[in-house]
């Protein structure tokens, strides 16, 4: 009689478990939590199944590969965020509004008022509706993105000039911690020209928002 092949581990169906209990039932109704540690995995040994398996190695690749991207992203935009003066008239906020995306809101004015002594709106925004918006706190950097591989790089992003009301593209690169060359656009970066913004840190003096 032609002996039947030894069941393989990877192909072998798991053991049946007896009915849950009501509290392990209860239990099982409870939330898993989101957050984990790879360090997690060196806790306790592989069950041979997974190491025989094959799937486990690939699998730790994937987790490894999503950290660091993850860990990469995060310390270039920690190295951009803060206060940046332009040209010695406005303070801008750069701090992260999205997963990798970083934006800028006018923080500092160095005239906030205008003639009358009422404080400056978006008077030059193309839309009406907006035109009312105050300056101060006004978001005029959105969306830059840190360039892959290039940890002192930033792309995509936009740039809303309240001067003229006009809508730019927007890279910046970061010359130093206190140095950031941005480069405003239309169509595409060589069709623009250079901005150097220069970090700055918020007093208690006038004109803050």
């Amino acid at each position: 009689m032609t002996q039947a092949p030894p069941e393989s581990a990877c192909t072998r169906e798991p053991p049946q478990l007896p009915p849950p209990s009501d509290s392990t039932a209860t239990a099982a109704l409870a939330p898993t939590p989101r957050h984990f540690s790879i360090s997690l995995l060196g806790d306790r040994p592989m069950p041979g199944n997974a190491q025989r398996c094959g799937w486990a190695v690939p699998m730790i690749a994937l987790l490894l590969a999503l950290t660091g991207s993850s860990y990469t992203t995060s310390t270039s935009n920690a190295q951009v965020e803060g206060m940046w003066m332009i040209e010695d008239d406005a303070a801008i906020a750069v701090a992260r509004c999205g997963p990798v995306s970083l934006c800028g809101r006018i923080a500092w004015l160095r005239a906030p008022h205008d003639d009358t002594g009422s404080p400056k709106h978006d008077e030059m925004n193309p839309d009406a509706m907006l035109r009312s918006r105050p300056l101060c706190g006004l978001t005029v950097l959105s969306g830059l993105l840190p360039v892959p591989d290039e940890p002192d790089k930033w792309s995509a992003g936009s740039f809303y000039d309240p001067r003229d009301g006009g809508n730019y593209g927007l890279t910046a690169t970061l010359r130093s911690a206190d140095v950031l060359v941005a480069r405003v656009y239309i169509g595409m970066p060589f069709l623009g020209k250079n901005q150097t913004l220069l970090r700055v840190e918020r007093s208690g003096g006038a004109g803050w928002c």
